[in-house]
């Protein structure tokens, strides 16, 4: 669904956007030290570790073999121990990738993790 889904779904609090893409919306909740990631269908619940797992695991999706006729150009990745399960068609999971590396571009963990953990 594209970036018109955020705009009309309702929020209930505040919250300060990290990064929004066509597909998903990075944020956090005022006073909140959690990271979510709203997708489509699901919003992930992150701690600051967790995201870099995410973020890791994204990231290592080789695009190249979704190119391939003979796969199905989906990813099925898991986070936090199993405790979310996510499929991924190749678009999302580019702009996923770009969302992601727009957000870590030029900033080390630690500035991320003092900006937005260390409330």
């Amino acid at each position: 669904q594209p970036l018109s889904y955020f705009r009309e779904k309702p929020y209930f609090c505040p919250m300060k956007t990290i990064g929004i893409s066509k597909y998903y919306h990075i944020y956090q909740k005022p006073g909140d030290r959690r990271f979510y990631v709203q997708m489509p269908e699901q919003t992930l619940e992150f701690r600051f570790c967790e995201l870099l797992e995410f973020r890791g695991k994204v990231q290592a999706i080789d695009l190249s073999a979704h190119f391939d006729y003979s796969q199905p150009g989906i990813e099925i990745l898991t986070f936090c121990g199993g405790k979310y399960l996510c499929v991924f068609t190749t678009v999302q999971i580019v702009d996923l990738q770009k969302l992601l590396f727009e957000i870590f571009e030029g900033v080390s963990e630690k500035e991320i993790f003092t900006k937005y953990v260390l409330l």
